[in-house]
């Protein structure tokens, strides 16, 4: 990776989901002094039995903005409906092209358009929009046109389904605030194992450790990198 400092948006759909796949790179391009921005899509209004719409959303999002403090990582929300991220709705095409021209990154993580979940896949399809969009001064937002084309990765599936590692981040080093982060989550820790009868601390473990295994070392995450035109520079790595 380049010397200079980079500007890093990190997107994902809900509160918790960059935390499971993709905060051991965060936190390594943290760690080397780039700035990033870590986002999330929806309202994140559903994701609890006890708490009401509202106060889920609070809570999920005051959750997701401490994980990001972690790390010193900005945090933002973009408040799609949730299980309505729609990647053909103007409007939402709109808002992520402003928060691209907002952050001005050097590279974009997000979800693979593969991935299980439809939240997730249309917020993968809203960057692939927007990418070639931010830069067109005629799509007037509240922001400037950016001037680069940043550079586009692909985060891996919560249980590695339907995704083929291309490349892969050694995150030995940084699994345990990986994992700090994910705690900051304790609404969800606890609605995960109550639903889903999943114990979300072990699953990155073992997710980590398998992508780990696959490339070599103790602990990797594992990405594809978006290999159209006009989406960075594809000779340069941008990641850790």
């Amino acid at each position: 990776m380049a010397e200079s400092r980079l500007r890093i948006l990190a997107l994902g759909a809900h509160a918790d989901d960059l935390e499971l796949l993709c905060a051991g790179t965060l936190a390594r391009w943290a760690k080397a002094g780039h700035h990033l921005v870590m986002a999330t899509a929806t309202i994140c209004e559903l994701g609890s039995y006890e708490l009401s719409r509202a106060e889920c959303s609070r809570v999920r999002h005051a959750e997701a903005a401490e994980s990001a403090a972690l790390i010193g990582a900005e945090y933002r929300m973009l408040r799609f409906p949730d299980g309505g991220v729609n990647s053909t709705d103007p409007a939402q095409q709109l808002k992520v092209v402003e928060l691209i021209r907002q952050v001005r990154p050097d590279a974009i993580v997000t979800h693979a358009p593969t991935d299980y979940h439809l939240d997730h896949h249309h917020v993968s399809e809203l960057i692939r929009w927007a990418g070639p969009h931010a830069g067109i001064p005629q799509i007037e937002t509240g922001s400037a046109a950016i001037t680069n084309n940043p550079a586009v990765y692909f985060m891996d599936t919560a249980n590695g389904r339907y995704f083929e590692p291309e490349e892969y981040v050694d995150i030995s080093e940084t699994l345990e605030t990986k994992l700090a982060m994910m705690r900051c989550f304790r609404s969800q820790l606890a609605f995960l194992k109550k639903y889903f009868n999943i114990d979300a601390l072990e699953q990155i473990e073992t997710a980590t450790r398998y992508r780990g295994i696959q490339a070599g070392v103790r602990y990797a995450e594992a990405f594809q990198r978006y290999g159209a035109a006009g989406f960075g520079n594809l000779t340069r790595r941008y990641l850790p």
